[in-house]
C-alpha cells in the first residue's frame, strides 16, 4: 500500500505545507487497516487544509478511506 501526498503552495507557505504533510502522513499510517488491500492512493490537499486542526483532517480522510472500501468491497 503506497500513499503520495501532494500539498502545492496554495495551501500556505512552506512551513504550513510541511505540517498538512505530516498530518496526512500520521493518519495514512494509523488509519491504512481501513483500506483494502493493495490500494496505493494520491491525496491532494485542498487549500484549506492548512486551516483544518489534525482531528478535522483526520474525519475527511478517514470518510474518504471508508469510501473507498466500500467501493472495492462492491466491485468484487
Amino acid at each position: 500500500m503506497g500513499f503520495a501526498f501532494l500539498v502545492g503552495k496554495r495551501v500556505g507557505k512552506a512551513v504550513v505545507r510541511n505540517r498538512v504533510k505530516r498530518r496526512l502522513r500520521e493518519i495514512a499510517r494509523k488509519r491504512s487497516y481501513i483500506l483494502p488491500s493493495g490500494v496505493d492512493l494520491c491525496i491532494m490537499a485542498a487549500q484549506s487544509a492548512g486551516a483544518g486542526s489534525f482531528q478535522e483532517l483526520e474525519k475527511e480522510i478517514v470518510e474518504i478511506f471508508e469510501k473507498l472500501r466500500e467501493y472495492e468491497e462492491n466491485r468484487s
